[in-house]
């Protein structure tokens, strides 16, 4: 009878034990298991108010997600990386058939954009929707991007622009800071949606209009090598109706920078300016030289010689100066 008490007991230990290390089995399981999974995918209702001076746009976005458990719902964990200003309306949550849940939100707010407008008007922008996880790293979940339903309303008016296209993807973001969590060996590392919106010019009209005194500009300097320098009165009228055509030039590229608003470099716009300014003060050299060499009594047909060969000399410089300007502009942008 001891002998099968002690054999009873022994047989009972072990089953606890081996109990014990089946559930720290599962239980380390469990940790090593895949994070929880989250599509995401994002449709642009709104597209509107942009202030290239202010750097920034307002836009309407709906974003749902669908996660394989009904633990976490990342709509409510939203945080916007590149906003001024949010707000979060409209939230639904449906759970099931199965362990998941599917929800949606309407997201509305004022963005941050550089405008990059130094190829206008053949200027291209990537207005991006940076949406990162507040409160889970990317350890705990993962982001998958619903490319295949995310779209943007065709109703949307963005003229002189229109959108070209628009994309999801996901990605993990590593911080160099693991904000002094002392779990973390390394940096900490936050889920990631990215909405990316591109627009594309559509209308060139506002252009034409900037630069159509710069253009009327050149044309005046053009006509002035044909005017007949046989007097100091005519000398005095080109170089009157010269000087008036380069100070209408400079007005107007002031007025076309400040349409423009503020821009961080010399933008296609003022190159054209600025070539339309050289080929008038060519014209001025080139009316100078003419009165000396009237003085010099050469002839009529001189003098005809000489400012043909000029215009021709510098009116194709100067066109060709625009079309690579403009041809550069349109490569870049």
């Amino acid at each position: 009878m001891r002998r099968l008490a002690r054999f009873s007991t022994t047989l009972l230990l072990g089953l606890v034990i081996a109990s014990c290390h089946g559930g720290a089995a599962s239980a380390h399981s469990r940790a090593a298991a895949a994070p929880r999974t989250c599509r995401l995918g994002a449709f642009l209702q709104g597209l509107h108010d942009v202030n290239m001076s202010a750097k920034s746009f307002k836009a309407e976005l709906w974003l749902w997600s669908l996660c394989s458990d009904r633990g976490y719902e990342p709509l409510h964990h939203l945080w916007l990386l590149n906003a001024d200003s949010t707000e979060l309306k409209s939230y639904y949550v449906q759970n099931g058939p199965g362990p998941g849940n599917w929800s949606y939100v309407l997201l509305s707010g004022t963005f941050r954009h550089e405008w990059n407008m130094l190829d206008f008007p053949f200027d291209q922008h990537e207005l991006t929707f940076d949406i990162e996880d507040a409160d889970t790293g990317a350890d705990d979940l993962h982001y998958i991007a619903d490319a295949g339903q995310s779209a943007d309303d065709p109703r949307i008016d963005m003229t002189p622009y229109r959108i070209s296209h628009l994309t999801v993807t996901t990605d993990d973001y590593v911080y160099r800071t693991t904000f002094g969590n002392p779990a973390l060996h390394t940096g900490w590392r936050a889920p990631r949606l990215l909405v990316h919106v591109y627009l594309i010019r559509n209308n060139y009209l506002s252009f034409a209009k900037m630069i159509a005194p710069a253009a009327a500009a050149f044309l005046i300097a053009f006509v002035t090598f044909f005017l007949i320098m046989d007097t100091a009165a005519a000398m005095s009228g080109r170089l009157g109706i010269l000087g008036t055509a380069m100070f209408a030039v400079i007005i107007n590229m002031g007025a076309a920078s400040n349409t423009l608003g503020s821009v961080d470099g010399v933008t296609l716009l003022d190159k054209l300016h600025l070539a339309c300014l050289a080929y008038i003060l060519s014209a001025l050299m080139v009316t100078v030289r003419t009165w000396h060499i009237q003085h010099a009594e050469v002839g009529p047909a001189a003098l005809v010689a000489f400012n043909r060969r000029w215009v021709l000399i510098l009116s194709t410089g100067y066109l060709l100066l625009t079309a690579m300007l403009i041809g550069d502009a349109i490569v870049s942008g």
